[in-house]
């Protein structure tokens, strides 16, 4: 069943006279309250159901503040771990493509959820707070996502914080937020090339004294220093319980904090809420892509910055989908990886930044068709009608 079929039987009664995309959008704009207390229902797991779809009004006028989903709460990690894992625990969860072709490891929701709960019950061991900020500094790994549904699981807001920033933006962005928690790995591969995070990390919280504990995963084998705020991520989870009860959210309370580029002036961290934006990244990740049931989803973006956040980690694990982590580059080590990683993975829908389109056009036709790319269905990409 596609997602027009399925959207239309979420929809019920309301979807009679409904038969194509175009009508479906009218419908989403005539009776927008309808369209998206139905989906919401019957797409998240609520704790408290909400009394109201939307409060606000519009944009320059006095009460411009904006509600989605009044009074209604949920957890983000029950929606995108707990449920699948209860209905499929084996089915593979995340895909991840380590930076050397052919080093891919996968993990199941069951797995994922063993870990998520390990991970909350680390954060609470530091008292990490419902409402408290904490920072991830990481490739895109594993432990990066689990990091990410931990926080959502113990009601604290993270602030994921790009690997390839310096130690002076990544500064900014710990006083910006307060934290008092640092989460990072000691080392990273990219391209073939160390990045040194921990370092980098030393370096930045030498201006920011308030910062309590940084939390260690040991990504390569290499030795670092510890000081005593530090703490060793696979050493102290082992003794962590695989139990950690989820805390009630609202549905406009904060999930994470993810800052703009500084491109145009001084980083500004952008709040995104709980409810209504899972549910905005679910359905998009579900109709733009027509991902089914057993598809396997390659956003092969950074989880820095939101299409990570969203079509790599909160969409596709909402759905209950199979997602892929490629903490590599798309010219390493030639510039087939993307494709190499497509026929390895048989991945069916395969999302790219127009940056990385850009850069593989120069070197041609060859390095596409050397794999076999037949498992793909759907291509996708950001303002790909600005490419020049």
């Amino acid at each position: 069943m596609n997602f027009l079929s399925s959207t239309f039987a979420e929809l019920g009664l309301f979807s009679q006279q409904l038969s194509t995309y175009d009508q479906l959008y009218q419908f989403s704009v005539d009776k927008s309250n309808e369209f998206w207390s139905v989906l919401a229902q019957n797409r998240l797991e609520w704790t408290k159901k909400f009394d109201q779809v939307h409060s606000g009004a519009g944009f320059g006028e006095a009460n411009f503040e904006q509600k989605w989903f009044v009074n209604g709460t949920l957890n983000v990690s029950v929606n995108c771990v707990d449920r699948h894992c209860r209905t499929n625990p084996h089915k593979t969860a995340l895909i991840w493509e380590k930076d050397e072709p052919g080093q891919d490891q996968s993990i199941s929701y069951s797995q994922l959820s063993l870990l998520t709960n390990k991970f909350s019950n680390l954060l609470l061991s530091i008292d990490v707070q419902k409402g408290d900020t904490v920072i991830i500094y990481m490739p895109t790994c594993l432990y990066a996502v689990v990091a990410m549904l931990a926080c959502a699981r113990i009601g604290a807001v993270h602030s994921v914080v790009f690997g390839g920033f310096s130690s002076e933006s990544l500064a900014s962005r710990i006083q910006t937020c307060k934290s008092k928690v640092v989460i990072t790995c000691n080392q990273g591969w990219r391209g073939g090339k160390l990045i040194e995070f921990k370092k980098t990390v030393d370096t930045a919280l030498q201006s920011c004294h308030f910062v309590k504990h940084v939390l260690v995963y040991r990504r390569t084998s290499s030795l670092f220093e510890l000081s005593p705020r530090d703490l060793v991520i696979d050493e102290v989870m082992e003794t962590m319980s695989d139990v950690c009860e989820p805390v009630e959210m609202d549905a406009n309370d904060p999930l994470f904090i993810l800052f703009t580029s500084g491109s145009t002036g001084k980083p500004k961290g952008l709040v995104h809420s709980s409810a209504g934006y899972l549910l905005g990244a679910s359905v998009t990740q579900q109709m733009v892509f027509d991902c089914k049931e057993n598809d396997v989803f390659g956003c092969l973006a950074d989880i820095g910055w939101i299409t990570g956040h969203s079509y790599v980690v909160y969409g596709p694990l909402c759905n209950g989908a199979t997602s892929v982590l490629f903490e590599s580059t798309p010219t390493y080590p030639d510039p087939g990886r993307y494709w190499q990683t497509v026929q390895q993975l048989k991945i069916n829908q395969l999302y790219l930044a127009p940056t990385a389109i850009r850069l593989l056009i120069k070197y041609g036709n060859d390095h596409v068709q050397k794999y076999d790319r037949s498992s793909l269905r759907t291509l996708g990409s950001d303002k790909v009608n600005k490419m020049r």
